[in-house]
């Protein structure tokens, strides 16, 4: 045997080893996902004692941990997880995990961001809630993963003004107490050292500007708040109390069968009242879309 076809023989041995051992970590981070499931369903079980719940869910953020920091797991599905939402940017290098603990009182909210460079090399950041801490001027306020202001996020929109880096735009829900709900349209960006913030200037209510959305309304009733793809324009049922008086009360607050949205106009999201989201020709008149802008919706896995 020659040298050349020896050393042809090494090169196959070696990548066939490396395609072998990659199927295994593979196979193995599946596994590991699979040992979530029961997990996920103790501390989303109403009847299991809170003690329980906190065991469980420091199993999950320490397994999560572990499966996420693994390159491989950008590719992995988390189908078989029905309580975990992931959402993927469109351009495959950004990927958000959130879960909640329902509590005897109120909601706690759980999280990481995974980030991948062009090496291909993970970035984990975890999620710490305080919203329970930061209710008071929240859609005023700068957030970082220490002290984030918690949800369940359901959809991820990627909002990029030309030659800029983008803003990731996060729908999400907080169940908060027993009395209210609360839905958040919440932006996500990156310092230069590569550091989520959360919040940015992007929404605009008349003159005043916004860091993020905050709806507040009663436990009793659900809300619609969803990005609506033809339109490119955030959809949502318009609040009110159920009587006059009530104003500010938000335990009395509710959909009102009219609709409002938030629109792109001059790089701001601004706020568009009374809106017929049925009737795209209509809502156009409305305002002039920017060509700069750019938008892509990622829904949540499930």
């Amino acid at each position: 045997m020659n040298r050349r076809v020896f050393l042809i023989i090494v090169v196959m041995l070696l990548c066939v080893n490396n395609i072998v051992s990659q199927n295994i970590l593979y196979k193995t981070l599946e596994a590991n996902i699979d040992s979530l499931k029961e997990k996920f369903q103790i501390i989303n079980n109403p009847n299991v004692p809170i003690i329980y719940k906190d065991e469980a869910n420091i199993y999950i953020i320490n397994k999560l941990e572990n499966i996420l920091k693994s390159p491989m797991s950008i590719d992995l599905k988390f189908d078989s997880l029905k309580y975990l939402s992931v959402l993927k940017a469109d351009n495959s290098l950004l990927k958000i995990y959130t879960w909640q603990v329902i509590g005897k009182d109120r909601a706690k909210y759980y999280g990481f961001i995974q980030t991948v460079n062009k090496r291909n090399k993970i970035t984990l950041t975890k999620l710490n809630d305080e919203s329970e801490y930061n209710s008071k001027d929240a859609d005023k306020q700068l957030f970082d993963n220490d002290n984030w202001y918690g949800a369940l996020y359901y959809k991820l929109i990627t909002f990029k003004i030309k030659k800029s880096n983008p803003y990731y735009i996060l729908l999400g829900i907080n169940v908060n107490d027993k009395i209210t709900n609360k839905k958040i349209i919440e932006t996500l960006s990156f310092s230069k050292k590569n550091k989520p913030v959360f919040g940015a200037d992007l929404f605009k209510i008349e003159s005043v500007k916004q860091k993020r959305i905050i709806f507040e309304y009663s436990d009793f009733v659900t809300m619609s708040l969803r990005f609506d793809e033809k339109l490119k324009a955030i959809v949502f049922d318009h609040l009110s109390p159920s009587d006059p008086s009530l104003k500010g009360k938000y335990m009395y607050y509710g959909p009102d069968f009219s609709y409002d949205a938030f629109i792109i106009k001059k790089k701001k999201w601004v706020l568009f009242e009374n809106i017929n989201p049925k009737n795209p020709k209509q809502f156009d008149v409305k305002i002039k879309r920017t060509p700069e802008m750019q938008l892509k919706k990622t829904d949540n896995k499930k």
